[in-house]
């Protein structure tokens, strides 16, 4: 696991896997570093560092005039502190890549076993990890009881494989996935579910741009649910309640229990008498 010079390995990516083992099971981290390229593009040599390698360049204060505004962004502290740990690969004229020269004193303590599985190469989503978070997704459960319940599935933190973090950018990403093609996603799932079963309804209206202006659905339930307890509907519509600033407007009633029924949805973009006025 110790790497060693003349040391060959058949590409960079075995190279740099094979470090990154080894600091796995030392305790720090690697990243990538500096390399050179030959005339047709072929890496000549790389450098791989330990993740503490250099320092962050002091942020000087710039008047507002001068300097333009930029998003605000969460203050992180920096970990690097010059640490000189390292190791250079160099390619041979058989087009392998032998470690040429290696540094392995660290300038700062190594991490402790009990805490080696919060590193980030130890930390890794695989589709278990995707799966759990897509089906939690589905039942309306958020990224940390995900993790939670992913931790009582494994039995132990250690074994889960990630932090929650990684769970909160997991969920981020895969609310971005869909940007700018949700409401035809939305569309055709509604569309299919109408083909394959009569009872549900939905229709939709189109405004000039050919974006969804308002959308009404019912499934089964809710046909059901207006058919024994349609007696007293109740309509009420909410404002600005989601990302896309529609009107969510529900028709809802009351069963013999005195318990909410849903019988059916809708989704305005405005509240006006045209948006309520539908030509079916």
């Amino acid at each position: 696991m110790k790497p060693y010079v003349g040391q060959v390995f058949k590409s960079l990516k075995d190279a740099f896997e094979f470090y990154k083992n080894y600091g796995s099971s030392s305790g720090f981290d690697v990243r990538k570093g500096a390399l050179k390229r030959g005339k047709y593009g072929q890496i000549l040599y790389q450098y791989f560092f330990c993740i503490r390698e250099g320092i962050n360049p002091a942020k000087h204060d710039q008047s507002s005039e001068t300097q333009p505004k930029k998003k605000k962004r969460r203050r992180k502290p920096s970990t690097r502190n010059g640490c000189k740990a390292r190791v250079t690969v160099r390619i041979t004229n058989e087009g392998e890549y032998i470690v040429s020269n290696i540094a392995e004193a660290h300038n700062h303590e190594l991490v402790t076993p009990e805490c080696r599985h919060l590193m980030k190469c130890n930390r890794n989503l695989d589709p278990s990890h995707h799966m759990i978070m897509l089906k939690c997704a589905k039942a309306n459960i958020g990224p940390m009881r995900a993790f939670r319940i992913f931790k009582e599935l494994v039995c132990s933190y250690e074994d889960v494989g990630c932090t929650s973090d990684d769970f909160r950018n997991l969920s981020y990403e895969m609310n971005c996935y869909p940007d700018g093609s949700d409401a035809q996603l939305l569309l055709d799932r509604f569309i299919t579910k109408r083909d394959l079963d009569d009872r549900f309804k939905c229709e939709y209206l189109l405004d000039e741009c050919q974006k969804v202006k308002s959308i009404f659905w019912s499934d089964a339930t809710g046909v059901e649910n207006f058919r024994t307890f349609g007696d007293a509907v109740s309509f009420d519509a909410t404002y600005s309640t989601n990302r896309y600033n529609m009107i969510f407007a529900p028709f809802t009633g009351k069963d013999n229990h005195g318990g909410c029924v849903t019988f059916a949805a809708g989704l305005l973009s405005r509240e006006d008498v045209s948006s309520y006025s539908w030509p079916y």
